[in-house]
């Protein structure tokens, strides 16, 4: 069961459970109204209440019937019920017992919470556990009456019992017995332990504290070593370890280190902490004791890197070249006489800036022995030393196409050969500029000359003949005669159909075979012997097998051939035999196609044009062993088209 207790802050400073109101272990839940919510503790004893400040009462709620009487024990969740003086049962309706017991038997077992049931002539009676009374043993018996708990102990009476709920620091049925905290010798370090009520007291040994002098003191935390000193903390005592040049328990001492006279030569001593120094004004002498004798040069007085030659109580400076003064403190300036031609530009060797960097103008870095002197940055076209040198631009040759160069101070001029112009003869004159094509013909430009692309009709240099050669032609019938005018004198040229050939488009070169039928053509034979073996032709069938192309004879040779309607390229020789095809679409549809077979780069090459193989003929290529040799002798010079 869960007892809350509404409650609202005590003051406007709080709000919530800000000030933890809940007592008695209860906890506090803040509300959104500002309010709060106690939830108290039910065990070992229950609390009620705003702020769970009083004892719960099982009573409180009236639960039991009109005619029965509420019976609890404060603090505790569970209550009885007890029938009015003269009745008994479950609901009181039942007539009271008499001084000769209670009617009725002790078959319906009249008796409550375990009494023992007792016939009494013709009515009983209860005989009842302990704890419990009344006529039925209906009635709880308070214990707590009689103060059985002990040392402040809070007694709760139970049905049929009673439980003490004892103080901090003792124990027992009764709260009798006062624990003894120092039975589990709490102190340490050899402490005394004095037993109190709900608690011990230790009696710590030298150098240790706490409540169970668990702690050892700290000698150190007052920081007793002065001076910087370490502190070693002991058993009740400690040990300071001083910084150097300090002494004493406290490290409280300085030593005096000049107290042994360091300092020689009639140095002064200067007394510091750890250290001294020795002070050598006057004396002539220098160093930690004033031991060495002074050397003047010692001090660097001469610059820009001068010797320096000790003397007594004096030196001299012996100065670069470039350099002057007591400590050559001087640079000279060696561009003083403008010696720079032409506007060049003078920089001292002297100057540090000049070297190094991304983009020095010295090479190198910076050398007090080679600081004397100068050099001249010299402006475009002049050269040398003090850029009295005119530099010659044409060395460069930086005229194109031909020009010749002309130099010039600090620049150069192109004289172009015809048809070039610009500074450097680069660019290409337009000879088209003019319009000098006629009738529309379009002008090509060239190197000091054009060429017109004349219409149909028209010709010469500018298009301006009208083209009369095609009258009277010979070309053969089918063939397009084209008119041309060359040094002055008309002519014309055929262009033939396919499958004609020749200057008047007489000579055929398509063939039509039978079955069994082929055609023997002769090679022209070179100075070198037979060409390379390789033919290209163009070729329709409907026959899916058959020889298109053979050259050679029957010891060797190479054959171009359909099988199965897909081409076939064979090279044979003595012993061995290449073959290469192309698997493609169907060549036997009575349709043109074209196919290249040749021997190149030590390799039977196969080419065949075809929509199927896209913008790029299809190729197959397949090495040649060393010992087949390319068609050679007179064998090859013929070859034969169609089959045998």
């Amino acid at each position: 069961k869960t007892l809350i207790g509404r409650g609202t802050p005590s003051s406007p400073s709080f709000s919530g459970c800000s000030s933890d109101p809940c007592t008695h272990g209860g906890t506090c839940q803040s509300t959104s109204d500002g309010g709060f919510l106690c939830v108290c503790p039910t065990e070992p004893v229950a609390y009620a209440g705003a702020l769970c400040e009083e004892l719960y009462d099982a009573c409180s709620e009236r639960v039991c019937p009109h005619n029965q009487t509420c019976h609890a024990a404060p603090g505790a969740l569970n209550h009885t019920c007890r029938c009015p003086p003269g009745s008994w049962g479950p609901t009181c309706d039942t007539a009271g017992c008499g001084d000769h017991g209670c009617p009725g038997s002790c078959a319906v077992q009249p008796c409550h919470h375990g009494g023992t049931c007792l016939a009494a002539g013709a009515g009983s009676a209860c005989l009842c556990l302990p704890g419990w009374t009344g006529p039925l043993c209906e009635e709880d018996v308070d214990e707590c009456k009689s103060g059985p708990c002990q040392n402040g102990a809070l007694c709760v009476n139970d049905p049929g019992g009673f439980l003490c709920y004892c103080v901090p620091g003792f124990q027992g049925p009764h709260c009798e017995l006062d624990i003894n905290e120092c039975a589990s010798r709490p102190c340490k370090h050899e402490a005394s332990c004095i037993n109190r009520v709900d608690g011990y007291q230790c009696l710590c040994s030298p150098g240790y504290t706490g409540l169970n002098c668990e702690t050892e003191i700290d000698e150190c935390e007052s920081d007793p070593c002065q001076n910087g000193g370490s502190c070693l903390d002991g058993i009740g005592t400690y040990q300071c370890l001083c910084s150097p040049g300090f002494t004493g328990h406290n490290c409280q001492v300085d030593i005096d280190e000049c107290e042994s006279q360091p300092c020689a030569n009639g140095g002064i001593c200067q007394n510091f902490i750890n250290r001294f120094q020795c002070d050598c004004g006057g004396t002539g002498f220098e160093g930690a004791l004033c031991e060495v004798e002074v050397l003047e040069c010692l001090s660097s007085p001469c610059l820009h890197n001068a010797t320096c030659l000790d003397g007594l109580g004096n030196y001299t400076c012996v100065c670069l070249p470039g350099y002057h003064g007591e400590h050559c403190e001087m640079d000279e300036d060696d561009c003083a006489g403008d010696p720079c031609l032409h506007g060049g530009l003078c920089l001292q060797r002297s100057n540090q800036s000049l070297y190094g960097g991304a983009q020095p103008v010295f090479p190198g870095t910076f050398s007090y022995s080679s600081a004397a002197g100068f050099v001249c940055q010299c402006l475009p076209g002049f050269a040398g030393d003090n850029c009295s040198v005119d530099v010659n631009e044409c060395e460069s040759h930086p005229c194109q196409n031909g020009g010749t160069c002309e130099d010039l101070p600090n620049s150069f001029q192109c004289h172009c050969l015809a048809g070039y112009t610009g500074v450097s003869c680069m660019v290409n004159v337009d000879d088209c500029a003019s319009e000098p094509c006629f009738h529309g013909a379009p002008c090509e430009d060239g190197v000091n000359d054009y060429v017109c692309h004349c219409p149909p009709r028209w010709g010469g240099k500018d298009c301006s003949v009208l083209l009369t050669g095609c009258e009277g032609h010979a070309c053969r019938p089918g063939a397009q005669c084209t008119p041309t005018y060359r040094a002055g004198a008309h002519g014309y040229a055929c262009r033939c159909p396919p499958g004609f050939h020749g200057p008047t488009c007489a000579q055929p070169t398509t063939f039509s075979l039978a079955p069994g039928g082929s055609l023997l053509v002769a090679l022209p034979v070179g100075d070198d012997g037979p060409g390379p073996a390789a033919v290209s032709l163009r070729f329709r069938t409907t026959l899916p097998d058959g020889l298109l192309f053979s050259r050679g004879d029957a010891v060797e040779s190479l054959t171009l051939e359909l099988s199965r309607g897909s081409l076939r390229a064979t090279l044979r020789s003595p012993g061995s035999e290449l073959a290469l095809s192309l698997r493609a679409p169907s060549l036997s549809d009575g349709h043109w196609h074209r196919a290249e077979a040749a021997l190149a780069r030590s390799a039977l090459e196969l080419r065949l044009w075809h929509e199927a193989c896209g913008s790029a003929p299809c190729l197959r290529s397949r090495p040649l062993a060393e010992e087949v040799a390319p068609l050679a002798g007179a064998s090859s010079t013929g070859c034969a088209v169609g089959p045998r």
